[in-house]
């Protein structure tokens, strides 16, 4: 007796949804790209607890005819080709013919589509693979599929699922992936009766970043776009000074397809070394246009993955595109080292006017943009450089200037005519005169306090001369270490004790994503017990109440770049917050700390400069880095040939 036996058409169907239909975000993803196949310019997806209820996809795509409508649920019934060379060229997003027959196979699904000359609609309707005589019904122009009680046949895949809003968060998360693929799709995203995404489908792909990821990352934004040979890239990254811990907004896409790469990852990190601290990356949308026949998309059950035939290639034009993105947007670039006459206002070197008087304010112009910086909610002026920013990152300057000597009355924004640079440049400035301080004292920083601070060079680091030396110490590096040892101080003050919260005068809403908001809600008792006190606000956002009181009592750090750390490293799940502090407070401080590009007046960079005094390390940040260099007047004679 034979042990072999064919298996029936539902049961073979229902074990080959297991390999398309993972869950209800799998159903989206499916039906989405079908909809973008059919031509659609605006999809609307509908969700009932998590999917797992309704899910309903609704597009105005060309429709299907009701010979098309009789065969859409067989097994392996495609439109997209007809042979395997048709895979050589593939354009479309679907092409195996498995989706709705593998969906149809574990739910109850009715299927509503009429062409664009049609006098009617025609309904098709099956549940759990046994189909029903289609029938004409009403209907725009376009495609609606119902998908109802997901898994309901199948108890040992339901069983499996997670709770029903972070079923919710994965579907919200692909649809938005899926809008960055089509900007010129608008995209409609309805949990229980809400709306939770809308892409205005104008084309513009900043404009679906404004609405996924928010204004402040849109304005962050720098536009990729280059040609290697048959290869096409073009895409937006953030600037180096708005950056994340992890890689959760990186978007990869090739042929309008989103993937996952190890390869484009590996590219990207090191496009980025050199522009982004370590352990820091750039939120980043890469678009990829390819012929077909140089990718096989035919790797994956979900074509989450795809093989390219030349994988260098690749990796060299994502390389080069990115690196060049960042490298002009810092201004590295060979005009900027060439030796022609560099025009007034263009010089990378500010200094500050040693008197009060030359006529230079720091008002902006009627017409300056006003932007938010970060961490602070202060307003700051967008000047003539895109990347620099009038900053106020010490509140209580004012209050600590009065050790600061005859010129502590000086207009500190006022900024020189290009023609006064030379003479203001040999100007006297008056030491920095740090105050009496009971923490340790290194030799080397009170001899740097001393030192004449002449000004700030490409908005990134201080410029000071000390007797035979000069001394240049980057901004960020030497904030951020400020910031970690103070937070360093209150986490050891508190320990052993429960870390109280601290209310905030004014609560802040912080926007987060769907998977954002999913990670702080499993992990709100772990962050709660470290002083934080939060409460979803929306679908789409927090409202922050409290914060360790060690943040709160001293403003060490802003209450949002706290937080934002949080939810950063929430997304890890494998981070543990009452062990890994260490790296908490790296990134705390990190995120806070004033950036490079920066513009600090005269006082701000003054009371830098103080603050590094009494630190247990002021000569490294936390990851590592120099915080100053030190070049002797004999080392420039010896470059300049005055000395042998």
């Amino acid at each position: 007796m034979s042990l072999i036996h064919l298996l029936d058409p539902q049961t073979a169907n229902g074990i080959a949804a297991g390999e398309v239909i993972e869950r209800p975000a799998s159903v989206v993803k499916e039906l989405m790209e079908n909809a973008l196949d059919a031509g659609a310019g605006s999809i609307h997806c509908d969700i009932e607890q998590g999917g797992i209820r309704l899910i309903r996809v609704s597009d105005n795509g060309r429709g299907m005819s009701k010979e098309d409508v009789d065969l859409a649920f067989l097994p392996h019934a495609t439109s997209k080709l007809s042979s395997l060379s048709d895979l050589e060229d593939l354009r479309s997003m679907g092409f195996r013919g498995e989706a709705l027959a593998s969906i149809a196979a574990v739910s109850r699904v009715r299927l509503c589509s009429r062409e664009k000359d049609a006098s009617a609609a025609s309904e098709k309707r099956v549940e759990g693979g046994k189909l029903f005589p289609s029938q004409s019904c009403s209907s725009a122009v376009g495609t609606s599929v119902e998908v109802r009680d997901l898994f309901y046949n199948t108890p040992a895949r339901f069983k499996f699922l997670k709770r029903d809003a972070t079923e919710a968060a994965y579907i919200r998360d692909l649809v938005e992936r899926l809008a960055f693929t089509r900007p010129d799709v608008s995209f409609r995203l309805v949990k229980d009766g809400q709306e939770q995404l809308m892409t205005p489908g104008d084309h513009q792909l900043n404009s679906v970043v404004y609405q996924v990821w928010g204004a402040a990352s849109s304005a962050a934004m720098l536009e990729m776009d280059a040609a290697f040979g048959d290869i096409l890239v073009r895409g937006l990254i953030s600037r180096p000074d708005h950056s994340r811990k992890n890689r959760a907004r990186q978007i990869f896409i090739v042929n309008g397809r989103v993937i996952q790469s190890s390869l484009l990852r590996a590219a990207v990190d090191q496009a980025i070394a050199g522009h982004f601290l370590k352990g820091s990356y750039p939120e980043l949308v890469l678009i990829f246009d390819l012929p077909g026949r140089e990718v096989d998309v035919n790797v994956h059950p979900q074509k989450s993955e795809v093989r390219f035939a030349d994988e260098r290639a690749i990796f060299s034009a994502a390389y080069h595109c990115i690196q060049g993105t960042l490298s002009e947007a810092s201004g590295f670039t060979e005009a900027a080292l060439s030796a022609e006459k560099t025009e007034p206002g263009e010089n990378a070197f500010r200094e500050f006017p040693h008197a009060a008087g030359s006529g230079q304010s720091s008002q902006p112009s009627a017409g300056a943009a006003e932007s938010t910086y970060p961490f602070s909610g202060e307003k700051a002026f967008s000047l003539a450089e895109p990347q620099q920013r009038q900053v106020n990152f010490l509140p209580q300057l004012q209050s600590q200037m009065n050790q600061l000597g005859e010129n502590a009355h000086v207009n500190t924004g006022e900024r020189l005519h290009p023609e006064e640079q030379a003479a203001s440049f040999s100007a006297l400035k008056p030491p920095v005169r740090p105050e009496a301080s009971s923490q340790e004292d290194h030799s080397e920083v009170s001899r740097l306090l001393r030192a004449r601070l002449i000004g700030q060079v490409f908005n990134t680091y201080l410029l000071l001369e000390e007797g035979d030396d000069f001394l240049l110490i980057d901004q960020h590096a030497a904030h951020e270490r400020i910031l970690y040892e103070k937070l360093l101080r209150h986490q050891e003050d508190s320990r052993g004790k429960k870390n109280p919260s601290q209310p905030l005068l004014t609560p802040l809403q912080i926007r987060t994503s769907a998977l954002e908001r999913e990670a702080l809600l499993d992990r709100k008792e772990e962050i709660e017990s470290m002083g934080f006190d939060f409460e979803a606000f929306s679908d789409s956002s927090f409202v922050l109440r409290a914060v360790p009181q060690s943040l709160g009592r001293e403003p060490v750090i802003q209450a949002e770049a706290a937080f934002r750390t949080i939810i950063e490293l929430a997304l890890d799940p494998n981070f543990d917050f009452s062990r890994q502090e260490a790296e908490l407070m790296h990134s705390m401080a990190c995120k806070a700390a004033v950036k490079a590009h920066d513009i600090l007046s005269y006082d701000e960079m003054c009371e830098l400069l103080k603050q590094l005094q009494g630190l247990r390390d002021p000569y490294h940040c936390p990851h590592g880095r120099p915080v100053i260099l030190r070049l002797s007047r004999k080392d420039i004679e010896k470059m300049f040939r005055r000395i042998v």
